[in-house]
């Protein structure tokens, strides 16, 4: 069992007065600013977390890492299929998330949490 603890986010950080600071992910060589989150994100959330429920898709990655790590692999989906030409079957964007799960599941927590930078 590894001994290495993560600090969590800086709540000083994540508000100015009583106004949201932006995040933004940056993820191998990408960055994702929260301004650029589509419906297509939305939608690919919605097939991660299995539901649609207001309640069930919590999109601020500030608020956990499995969040983090969801937000991660739905930018990661949506790039792949612009850059693929991927034409939106369903066979097709399963395959995206599926693969986009195991990319982000198999990598450090280091890289993973440190991802997510703010303003």
């Amino acid at each position: 069992m590894s001994t290495t603890t993560f600090p969590a986010p800086d709540p000083s950080a994540m508000v100015v007065g009583e106004k949201p600071v932006a995040w933004s992910i940056v993820w191998r060589g990408l960055k994702f600013d929260e301004s650029q989150l589509t419906g297509q994100h939305l939608s690919v959330l919605s097939l991660i977390v299995g539901s649609d429920d207001f309640s069930a898709l919590d999109i601020d990655p500030r608020h956990g890492h499995q969040r983090l790590m969801m937000m991660i692999a739905a930018f990661a989906v949506v790039e792949a299929a612009a850059v693929s030409g991927a034409d939106g079957g369903a066979e097709a964007v399963e395959a995206l998330v599926a693969e986009a799960m195991q990319e982000v599941a198999s990598a450090s927590a280091e890289e993973i949490l440190g991802a997510l930078h703010f303003g």
